[in-house]
Order: C-alpha cells, then structure tokens, then sequence
C-alpha cells in the first residue's frame, strides 16, 4: 500500500472518530416549541368554543368564517413533525462540522455539540418563539467546562459569534483555543489549515516594554491584534495608553482569524499554539 493510500486510510479513520465527537441536541428547541404550539392551541380552540357558544365579540372578529380551532392532538403531530426535520437538519450541520474537523491537521479531540440556532420575538408578556419552519442555522458548542466557546454556523455558510482569542472566561486550555479557532478557519474557507496561506503585511502597537520579545523576532504570542492600517494601528497604540511601538508584520494568512472588515480595513488576530510563526518583524517606530 502506497503512502498516499495510507494516508487517505489513516484520514478516513481519523474522520469517522471524529463524526463520532460531533453530537446533535435538539432537546431545548423541542420544549420551546411544544410549549409555544401547546398555546396556540389552547387559544385556537378557546376561540372556537366562544364562538360555538355565540359570543357576539368572536362572532364579530369571525364574520365570514367558522374558527377551525387547533386540537392538541394536531398540534402534537405538528410539533414532532417539525422536531424530527430540525434535528435532520442539524445532522447535516454535524456532518458538515466532522468533515472540517477531519481536515484540521492537529486536532485535540474537543468534543462538540450542535443546536438549532432560532429566533425569539418580545410580547406584552416578554419573549416568545417564532418557528418559521424548521431552523437550519446552528449554534456550535465545545463541551466542557464553565463558560465552554461557542460560535453560529448560519445555513449559508456564514460562521458568526467568533469569540476573541486570548479570552479567558472562555479559553482555559490552549488546545481547545487551538482546536477552536482552525475550526473556525476551516469552515470559512476549506484546506485553509493544511495549505500555506498568503503572506501579508499587517501592523501592531506593542507596549514598549516589550521591544526585546519583538526586534528581530520568529514568532509573536498568539492572541495579539494587527491591522492593515498603519495609521491604524498607531490610533489603537494611543487608544490602548502607555508607550508603544508600531511594527510592521509579515505573517501566513492562515494564522489569522478576521476581526473586523469596514472603512477599507481589516483587523486580525493571530492564532496558535502558544505563540505564532511571522515571516518578519520589524520596528516602524
């Protein structure tokens, strides 16, 4: 058996392992809605009654038909009937999340879970449910711990809610922050983390304190924030207070996660395993 077919063997494994991580939960969703449905049955059938009974309010709202009413027994059919196509659905969505994870080159083994991701709307009496048919977006979890990551996978592909790297409340073991952010990267744009990306040339304001960790430096920590902007970066370094530099960065794109696209500039963070890789660094001022 040749290398390659090894290797295509070995993935193949490693991906049904990992389809095996991704977990569907469509428990919340299933009592949010059987709760909302339950309602407008009730009132649905409330209605009916009164206007069986010749109430002359209902029978003013109804003048040109009969209220149908909503049986429980309808509305229950109706309810399972929607939770099955959701949870089919967030099957697909597990299927789409292994198959980026089975192309993640080191992959810690985090386990994951996906939820419907659906709307709420307010009312007199606070927030109610709006199933507009079966939701298609996704809410991804990472299992564990207090506070465990999350971001929105919409059905369009869009991925969302991206969480900032370096934040502890929810990032309290580097291999989960790791596994966290080349998902992320591989759901926006697939192979991203095996391939080498493009170099580009970004800025950031470090503290000057901090000029020996990067004259002349192979890696920066992993978290810091650049921007394509100079001058951009020298109104952050202002903003952010104390003496800073502003260095010129050379870096492979797929250690980057995109923060911010507006104005004709982008901002980033850089990803990694403790610290990242640069191609250069070199001090602006």
């Amino acid at each position: 058996m040749g290398l390659r077919a090894i290797r295509d063997r070995a993935r193949g494994g490693y991906l049904a392992e990992a389809r095996g991580a991704v977990a569907v939960d469509v428990a919340a969703y299933a009592r949010d809605l059987k709760s909302y449905v339950s309602q407008l049955s009730m009132g649905a059938e409330r209605t009916k009654q009164r206007y069986d009974a010749g109430d002359p309010d209902v029978r003013e709202r109804y003048k040109n038909y009969a209220p149908s009413g909503y049986p429980w027994k309808d509305a229950r059919i109706d309810v399972a009937d929607r939770v099955r196509e959701t949870k089919r659905n967030m099957e697909g969505v597990a299927r789409q999340i292994a198959a980026a994870v089975g192309r993640v080159e080191v992959w810690s083994g985090t386990p994951l879970m996906v939820r419907p991701n659906y709307r709420y709307s307010e009312n007199h009496w606070g927030a109610e449910m709006r199933p507009e048919g079966a939701p298609t977006d996704a809410t991804v979890d990472f299992v564990g711990g207090r506070n465990a990551p999350g971001f929105t996978l919409f059905s369009d592909g869009t991925v969302d809610d991206v969480l900032d790297a370096g934040d502890r409340d929810f990032f309290t073991d580097p291999a989960v922050e790791a596994d966290y952010f080349a998902l992320v990267s591989e759901l926006r744009s697939p192979g991203s983390t095996a391939r080498t990306g493009k170099v580009v040339t970004l800025f950031t304001a470090r503290p000057r304190k901090d000029r020996a960790q990067y004259d002349g430096a192979k890696a920066i920590p992993h978290g810091i924030f650049l921007t394509t902007g100079e001058d951009r970066a020298y109104r952050l370094g202002m903003d952010l207070g104390g003496e800073r530099d502003v260095y010129r960065v050379r870096i492979d794109s797929r250690h980057l996660v995109q923060t911010l696209d507006a104005g004709g500039v982008r901002e980033y963070q850089a990803v990694g395993r403790g610290t990242v890789p640069v191609v250069s660094i070199d001090l602006v001022a």
